[in-house]
């Protein structure tokens, strides 16, 4: 009796896909997820500068006062008070850079400031009421919003093309 050769495995492998590796595919889809996801967390910045730019003629400028507790800046918040209207509320850290006025123990920073700008849903979903001067120099400009907008949908456009790309050609028997 005379044994029948087995296919290799690389045959076999050849003759289920129909002769293309799989592994641009499976490369393809990674890469559009990973832009997806991209895309998703690009929407928060988006929606945020949308936000500042819609409310803009809300904000108004003015200065926060910080004191000085000689804490080294490992907190991610401090407590600060809106000068104008003695408002005590927590701003990110790492946002002030330049102090415009330094008295003994304080610290001053120029803000955009709207009291009105915080959502609450059970937790605060954002607080956009104190902005720094530094960095948004104005809230006149919509181009800013728009080149997040811009961005997104070219970063998402691109994911979804690549995620359903390897399924847009289907494999000819």
């Amino acid at each position: 009796m005379t044994r029948r050769r087995q296919p290799r495995r690389r045959d076999r492998q050849r003759k289920r896909t129909g002769g293309e590796p799989n592994d641009r595919h499976f490369i393809a889809q990674f890469c559009g997820a990973v832009l997806l996801f991209i895309a998703f967390l690009l929407l928060f910045p988006a929606v945020r500068e949308t936000y500042r730019w819609a409310r803009r003629a809300d904000y108004y400028r003015t200065e926060i006062e910080v004191q000085d507790t000689g804490v080294s800046g490992y907190l991610r918040w401090m407590s600060a008070k809106v000068v104008s209207t003695g408002e005590r509320l927590n701003v990110n850290r790492s946002d002030f850079t330049t102090v415009t006025v330094q008295g003994e123990g304080m610290k001053r920073y120029a803000v955009w400031y709207n009291p009105k700008a915080v959502a609450y849903f059970g937790i605060v979903l954002y607080d956009q009421r104190v902005i720094p001067v530094e960095g948004n120099p104005s809230f006149g400009d919509g181009r800013r919003a728009t080149w997040h907008w811009v961005v997104m949908v070219v970063v998402a456009g691109a994911g979804a093309f690549l995620f359903t790309r390897p399924y847009s050609r289907r494999q000819r028997a």
